[in-house]
C-alpha cells in the first residue's frame, strides 16, 4: 500500500500495484530492494516515526555500525517483530515483481 499525507493531515492510499505507470522504469529490473548485495542497508520500512531500520549485512557493515554507535553519531533501537516482518514481505515481493518485470523489459543474465 501507497499511503500519502496531505497537509490537511488527510490519508490517501492506493495499491503498490496500481502505481506501476509511475514507477521509473529502472525499478523494474532491480531486484535488490532491501540492498542485499550492500554492507550496510537503511530504509524506512518497519520503522517507527522518525527511525531507520538499518540492516548490517557484512563483517565491514557491521564494525561501520559499531563505530557509528560507540562515537554517538547513531542510536539504536529495536525493530519490531511486525516492522521486520513487513520489510522482509516487501522485499520478496521485490523478488517476484523482479522476475515478472525482467522479461518484458528484455533482461537476460541476471542471477539472483
Amino acid at each position: 500500500m501507497f499511503r500519502a499525507i496531505d497537509r490537511s493531515g488527510k490519508a490517501h492510499e492506493v495499491k503498490i500495484e496500481e502505481t506501476d505507470e509511475f514507477t521509473f522504469k529502472g525499478c523494474g529490473p532491480c531486484f535488490d530492494f532491501a540492498s542485499e548485495l550492500a554492507d550496510i542497508s537503511v530504509g524506512s520500512v518497519g520503522s517507527g516515526e522518525g527511525w531507520s531500520t538499518v540492516l548490517t549485512r557484512t563483517d565491514v557493515g557491521e564494525k561501520l555500525y559499531a563505530s557509528a554507535l560507540a562515537a554517538g553519531a547513531v542510536q539504536e533501537k529495536a525493530i519490531s517483530e511486525k516492522g521486520l516482518a513487513l520489510a522482509k514481505r516487501l522485499a520478496a515481493n521485490k523478488g517476484k515483481r523482479f522476475e515478472s518485470c525482467s522479461s518484458e523489459l528484455n533482461v537476460t543474465g541476471i542471477k539472483r
